[in-house]
């Protein structure tokens, strides 16, 4: 399917059944964690931001994956492209966040 075209039904239900799953597994890390890494919740406070940036990497008119390789990856390389946009995502809103701070530190000056 290109970029413009829906999937069909069944396919947005087995994706959102694996949302689901990913959620409920996150969910169960979590408490078994006790509590949620300083990382982990620096990142659930931009979840805006990373969502913004996937959308741009992977539907950015003319320039993203979408429009670039369309949809001939092969499931292996389909995995290898997600985790790379993941991990673009997550860095570029950890360095959006470290930016933020500096920000606020420098507008409210020493003391």
């Amino acid at each position: 399917q290109h970029a413009g075209v829906r999937a069909p039904v069944p396919d947005q239900l087995g994706r959102l059944a694996c949302v689901l799953q990913a959620s409920a597994l996150l969910a169960w890390a979590a408490e078994l964690l006790g509590k949620v890494p300083a990382g982990v919740q620096a990142l659930a406070s931009e979840t805006l931001f990373i969502y913004v940036v996937h959308l741009l990497i992977v539907y950015g008119d003319g320039f993203g994956l979408a429009d670039q390789l369309g949809p001939r990856l092969s499931a292996p390389a389909a995995v290898l492209a997600a985790a790379l946009v993941v991990a673009t995502s997550f860095t570029l809103a950890l360095i959006y966040r470290r930016l933020q701070a500096r920000r606020l530190a420098e507008a409210t000056g020493p003391g």
